[in-house]
């Protein structure tokens, strides 16, 4: 009798350990796919959305917030930066943008230097956001990376770069 008590407890306690596991997998799986919608949002293609104006931020917010709720991870820790960080320059405050990027970054990741380039242009730090848009632009920029380059370019009176630029963006994405 005592031998079968033993292994009716050791199969339960397999049960249990099991289902913990496919629980936490599922809540993982879940988690994953919240913040693969928020990073669509958040990158959309250039036809949906040519400005950091046009990007779902808030949605997108509302989405790793809700994946937190299932697990944390780095990507959901970074997509809810930029959501934010998209989300105060969308309302005109670069400064809090700026801070929500400084707040969890010595130095931004390589993919957050467009919105960082956007930031800096939207607060008037042209040396700054030309620092940072070239950076991007030595990677594989997309058109949006080339519609900030004008934008910074215009800014600083260079009117033949800013078409030069905008001309490669369409080039790039007719």
């Amino acid at each position: 009798m005592g031998r079968r008590a033993l292994w009716v407890a050791v199969a339960g306690a397999g049960i249990l350990v099991a289902g913990s596991l496919l629980h936490r997998a599922r809540r993982a799986e879940r988690a994953g796919e919240l913040s693969q919608q928020a990073a669509r949002l958040l990158h959309p293609p250039f036809d949906e959305a040519p400005a950091f104006s046009d990007i779902r931020a808030t949605e997108a917010r509302q989405l790793v917030e809700e994946a937190e709720e299932f697990s944390v991870s780095r990507d959901t820790r970074r997509l809810k930066v930029e959501a934010r960080a998209v989300e105060l320059l969308q309302r005109g405050d670069a400064p809090r943008a700026r801070r929500e990027l400084a707040g969890a970054y010595t130095q931004a990741p390589s993919e957050l230097g467009l919105l960082q380039a956007a930031i800096e242009l939207a607060d008037g730090k042209l040396a700054a956001a030309e620092s940072a848009i070239d950076k991007v632009l030595e990677g594989a920029p997309d058109p949006r990376a080339f519609a900030v380059a004008s934008d910074v370019a215009r800014a600083t009176g260079q009117a033949d770069r800013a078409l030069m630029l905008a001309e490669k963006g369409l080039a790039v994405h007719p």
